[in-house]
């Protein structure tokens, strides 16, 4: 292109063995296309959730008071507070009959987080979420265990806990 005559977004690029072009960009696909992973800025999608993963405890029981499923320890003072967020325990847990029941406890505070009650009867294994906990969690450093607990049942009665997260999303 001469002097005076560039347009803004578009580039010189490799079209052909001995051949170059100037134009726009092709990010529609088909022959020439831009492809591979875009800055969000540009067309490109991002991934707006972050999986945190509990180190596993006990993960079958058959104990009426709480035992530990797991343990995470996470400081939410890392997490940027520029978008709005949220944080829900996710877990994927079974029993033999009695009800199964779960939530998270902040070992730091030595306290239940409020709204975290998780409860199944489910024979199969089944996804539980929370309603959102960011505000109910300690704002700085903190060890949390997702701890669970069986009914009254058999002797033969057990509770499992597959997987538990805390699953971060925001906006």
């Amino acid at each position: 292109p001469s002097a005076g005559a560039l347009v803004t977004g578009n580039g010189l690029y490799v079209s052909g063995v001995s051949a170059l072009s100037y134009s726009a960009l092709n990010l529609a696909g088909g022959a020439n296309y831009v492809f591979g992973v875009l800055p969000v800025l540009n067309g490109g999608n991002h991934i707006n959730q972050l999986s945190l993963l509990f180190f596993a405890g006990i993960t079958n029981s058959s104990s009426i008071t709480f035992v530990v499923g797991g343990t995470l320890i996470l400081d939410r003072s890392l997490l940027s507070s520029s978008n709005s967020k949220t944080i829900k325990l996710r877990v994927v847990a079974e029993t033999t009959g009695p009800l199964c029941s779960i939530q998270l406890y902040n070992l730091t505070t030595a306290a239940v987080v409020t709204g975290s009650a998780l409860s199944t009867s489910s024979a199969d294994p089944v996804t539980l979420t929370t309603g959102d906990l960011y505000s109910n969690l300690s704002s700085g450093l903190a060890v949390y265990q997702v701890q669970m607990n069986m009914g009254v049942g058999n002797i033969s009665d057990r509770v499992n806990l597959d997987f538990a997260e805390l699953l971060v999303e925001w906006s």
